[in-house]
């Protein structure tokens, strides 16, 4: 008795693995799987681009990453190379560039890393500015930038450098926290 019940059990355990083969053989895997921790990503991206766009139907801000992955147990996407363009209601536009980023499923809040870098982009060329920090909180519903980091900010003839600020993108507003120090830096005569 006990031998029918053993050759039983291995006949269904042989069945169930020739299922599973294939099921394996119906859906190869198409990408390396990707592990934060102990947790593996559950989808990707390459070249992720989102538009936002006003009540009126015009481009407010647009987001545009290289790499996207997408965290399920910590709730969380880290992006390579996020790029957010933001228009202000006087036209104005800003370019905000990181090396990484990440965002939570539940939160406006995007966080960007590593040379984060902030423009105007249509702006008269004699009156750029560049801001400079080592991350920045970005909130999207709000168009706000906020960071307790340093920033350096470049503008033609000052060098302004201090810790911390928030940059209200839809009014063109900075407001800088601490330690503030601008310098008047001459340009050179040509």
């Amino acid at each position: 008795m006990r031998k029918q019940y053993v050759v039983l059990a291995l006949a269904l355990l042989a069945g169930i693995g020739l299922l599973n083969l294939d099921r394996v053989k119906e859906m190869p895997v198409t990408a390396t799987p990707v592990v934060s921790g102990n947790e593996e990503a559950d989808y990707y991206g390459d070249q992720l681009y989102q538009r936002q766009y006003n009540a009126a139907g015009q481009l407010e801000q647009s987001f545009r990453a290289a790499t996207l992955q997408h965290f399920p147990l910590s709730a969380v996407s880290h992006f390579t190379r996020p790029r957010i363009i933001t228009t202000a209601e006087d036209g104005k536009m800003w370019q905000i560039d990181a090396l990484t980023g990440e965002a939570l499923d539940q939160d406006e809040r995007l966080t960007l890393r590593e040379q984060v870098e902030i423009r105007s982009i249509n702006t008269p060329a004699d009156d750029p500015i560049t801001i400079h920090t080592d991350w920045l909180n970005y909130h999207a519903g709000q168009q706000t930038a906020t960071t307790d980091a340093p920033v350096v900010i470049r503008h033609p003839a000052t060098l302004t450098e201090a810790t911390g600020m928030t940059l209200n993108v839809a009014d063109r507003t900075l407001q800088l926290h601490h330690q503030v120090n601008t310098r008047y830096v001459p340009q050179a005569s040509e």
